[in-house]
């Protein structure tokens, strides 16, 4: 390397550490930097229960209190899908909805824990669903 390029590249090293602290300047004193997505805190997200309501018929579904059950419909349109909970007390079935280009799934919101039957429709295709339902702790 010739010592006009080793001047060039320590000169633009010089400039990449210079930049680097004239960012760091611009914190103010005694504030913390916002967290970044790889500091916050994630481990409080838990990810909902699947059920595939093509082979959910039958079944018993289990889901914590503090967490959600996210119902599959596969192929079909998800506000196709109506369902009716047994028991309010223990759960509420949340419709399946299309808002600003996102699909959402329809669910299952557990309110208390105990036990009660699901039953989901599907008004084009008259498919229906029926499985147990148990909230726990």
């Amino acid at each position: 390397m010739t010592n006009r390029r080793r001047n060039t590249v320590a000169s633009a090293m010089a400039l990449i550490a210079l930049a680097g602290l004239g960012l760091t300047g611009c914190a103010s004193p005694g504030t913390t930097p916002a967290p970044t997505p790889s500091t916050s805190v994630s481990t409080s997200l838990v990810a909902p229960i699947m059920v595939e309501l093509k082979t959910a018929n039958g079944t018993s579904v289990t889901v914590p209190l503090t967490n959600v059950v996210d119902l599959l419909t596969g192929d079909t349109t998800v506000t196709d899908w109506k369902g009716v909970v047994a028991d309010p007390k223990v759960a509420t079935f949340i419709a399946g909805k299309v808002e600003n280009g996102a699909t959402f799934n329809p669910g299952l919101s557990p309110k208390a824990l105990g036990m009660t039957k699901v039953t989901v429709t599907n008004a084009v295709t008259g498919a229906v669903v029926t499985f147990d339902l148990t909230v726990t702790q």
